[in-house]
């Protein structure tokens, strides 16, 4: 199964929940985990105009997308990252079922009504991580959208 996960690698602690899912994506045999942070566009950002770099990012995520089974994405709420806000619009206008991942300590957190309608399952990090070493990504997104049990409320 081919994964896209999209997630903000802005400060420590988004960097810190994404490594604990990509770790446990990874711990998956039958996972090919499309991170946008790891695709080799040929030149870096240094060696190009801003322009032409965002071109090939968003040329590449494209890409991706398109080849992903499934899109895994960790969203922070009302105010998270407008990339991955973009990624998971795509993804559902594109018809790839959707993980949204929300950390813990933010599930009391409001999150934006768009991002939890598109998502074909609303969870925990925590949760996600743990059912990943039990059942296959086709039992879990048979889940569904979970984010009313988590008294999510969305705005």
């Amino acid at each position: 199964m081919k994964v896209y996960f999209a997630a903000p690698f802005f400060t420590d602690k988004q960097k810190n929940d994404k490594s604990t899912v990509k770790a446990a994506l990874s711990f998956r045999n039958d996972v090919e985990i499309l991170d946008p942070q790891d695709f080799n566009l040929g030149l870096s950002g240094w060696e190009m105009t801003n322009h032409q770099w965002g071109k090939k990012v968003f040329d590449a995520d494209i890409e991706a997308l398109l080849k992903a089974d499934v899109v895994v994405a960790i969203d922070y709420g009302l105010y998270s990252d407008t990339g991955t806000a973009w990624e998971i619009g795509f993804a559902y206008g594109a018809c790839i079922p959707t993980i949204i991942l929300v950390p813990d300590e933010t599930i009391s957190t409001q999150h934006s009504l768009m991002i939890g309608s598109s998502s074909t399952v609303f969870c925990s990090i925590k949760r996600f991580c743990n059912e990943l070493t039990i059942q296959t990504f086709e039992e879990f997104l048979k889940t569904g959208n979970q984010y009313n049990l988590l008294g999510v409320e969305l705005k």
